[in-house]
């Protein structure tokens, strides 16, 4: 009985206390200052991270730069039917920005007389040197082999893309001597790179 009345007496002590407000209120957090960032050295410039591709131009891709050439095109590869046909032409459509640092061609060689070649060309649309056309570089068949083979250049001039300069295209010499004597064309790649400044994000 003595119990519950003592019980009884500081509960209503402490609600007492409270309700008059003299127990000491909490004391505020105290808000830490941010760390500041740590300065960049002079001189010092960020390296944006390189990206890397290719652009891949199929054998049915390309067509005849005369209206009487004959010729077969199978899609995966391309072959002139006589002397006055070699010469065919396709677009490319390469990155914007991007520097060009390579050209392969895969080509057959079955001439052993003369060469035939896979050339990256443009042509000046827009500023000071309009109308002018140029060689970006060409990769030619060394009559080594009769097997498929992938001939290459890295001299890349005026390497770096403009698409609002020029107009870019790949330019084939297939050379043809006889039935058994003449270059096959199967296909160019262009390889590029460029410093992926900003990539957006992608959210879900």
């Amino acid at each position: 009985m003595k119990s519950n009345r003592l019980t009884n007496i500081l509960l209503v002590a402490v609600l007492a206390v409270l309700l008059s407000g003299r127990l000491p209120a909490a004391a505020p957090t105290p808000v830490q200052p941010a760390a500041a960032a740590p300065a960049i050295p002079s001189g010092y410039t960020p390296q944006a991270p390189i990206i890397s591709g290719y652009v891949s131009v199929p054998a049915a891709a390309f067509h005849p730069m005369g209206d009487s050439y004959s010729y077969l095109n199978y899609g995966t590869d391309l072959s002139p039917n006589n002397a006055s046909s070699a010469n065919y032409i396709a677009e490319v459509y390469l990155p914007d920005g991007a520097t060009i640092d390579g050209l392969s061609c895969l080509m057959r060689d079955y001439l052993p007389s003369s060469q035939g070649s896979c050339t990256l060309i443009y042509q000046t649309i827009s500023g000071s040197n309009l109308g002018s056309p140029g060689n970006m570089g060409s990769a030619s068949t060394n009559h080594s082999t009769t097997a498929w083979e992938t001939y290459s250049t890295i001299i890349i001039p005026y390497a770096q893309v403009d698409n609002s300069l020029r107009a870019y295209s790949i330019l084939l010499y297939l050379p043809y001597d006889d039935l058994s004597h003449y270059i096959v064309f199967g296909g160019a790649r262009v390889h590029y790179y460029y410093s992926a400044v900003y990539l957006p994000t992608v959210s879900k």
